[in-house]
């Protein structure tokens, strides 16, 4: 059973830049999504899109992460499948969060 859900925004620095076709980038941003079970197990995970690469941005995945967690942990007793199967109906293009509740669930639940 789940009991709690938690983000934390990152920033790391790049050793090297990365160049694409939208610009250079000095850094990455991201999302740490922490998911904790009644027996206080915890499973991570984490949404870091690149802007350009897909629809997604960083301001769009934490905001659907941010709606999402709360439906999660209300909901208590659903599967990682059924849990991901009401993410992509709820939220189709946000690719980079799908991975980090993905993620974080398959963690905890190998725990």
């Amino acid at each position: 059973m789940l009991i709690k859900a938690k983000l934390t925004p990152f920033s790391l620095p790049l050793i090297r830049p990365l160049q694409t076709g939208q610009g250079t980038f000095f850094s990455r941003d991201g999302i740490l999504v922490e998911i904790e079970a009644s027996d206080h197990l915890k499973g991570y995970g984490e949404a870091t899109p690149i802007q350009g690469f897909k629809n997604e941005s960083f301001n769009q995945a934490r905001d659907v992460l941010g709606r999402f967690l709360p439906v999660l942990v209300q909901q208590k007793q659903w599967t990682v499948e059924q849990a991901l199967k009401e993410f992509r109906f709820c939220f189709p293009a946000a690719t980079a969060a799908l991975c980090a509740i993905d993620t974080a669930l398959c963690d905890l639940f190998a725990k």
